[in-house]
């Protein structure tokens, strides 16, 4: 399986940040303990990069199940987002440039989630006006499935549990665009 690669900033005075995604950093004072949550979040990431791969399976069995009963437009459609989810999905694992690394490893991983939830939703809003119920069914569940899978992630990706080591207190969340907004307050 390819690997997962995410970063971590020296900064000066012995301060570690590690890019959470938009606009988010986490800060550490010891390289030691941003390793290890830096191994805890890869972890949390590759669990759900697999079930990411996983509903790719599903979205396009029953997109093949169902692709006589589609017009050629849309799955042409269809085609062009699946095609691009296996691009972008295999994009998450390359090597980028250091500082940027977990910025399109993020970008990625959503642009993935869109081109499936894009797809669903050309089969849905089809199936829905053909009144075609097994393909709207499939897909009603499925398109269920990518929202709580979406909600789940962020927050598996926020709610990491390192209460219980001794540099919790360390840890702060700086969020740009916040900062942004009180200085223009």
């Amino acid at each position: 399986m390819p690997k997962l690669t995410l970063n971590f900033n020296k900064k000066a005075e012995r301060k570690y940040e590690i890019h959470l995604g938009d606009c988010e950093w986490l800060q550490f004072k010891s390289e030691r303990y941003v390793k290890e949550y830096l191994s805890r979040y890869k972890k949390t990431l590759t669990n759900n990069l697999r079930i990411l791969n996983s509903y790719n399976q599903i979205l396009h069995t029953t997109y093949r199940q169902f692709y006589f009963e589609l017009p050629l437009l849309i799955v042409e459609q269809i085609d062009e987002f699946l095609n691009t989810f296996n691009e972008v999905y295999n994009r998450i694992f390359y090597n980028f440039s250091l500082g940027n690394q977990n910025a399109f490893v993020f970008s990625n991983i959503q642009k993935s989630i869109v081109c499936l939830s894009n797809s669903a939703e050309l089969m849905y809003v089809y199936a829905q006006k053909h009144k075609i119920y097994s393909l709207l069914n499939s897909i009603t569940s499925f398109r269920k499935m990518i929202f709580d899978f979406e909600n789940t992630l962020d927050k598996d990706k926020h709610d990491l549990n390192i209460s219980d080591r001794p540099y919790t207190s360390t840890l702060n969340i700086v969020d740009e665009s916040n900062e942004k907004q009180l200085k223009s307050s």
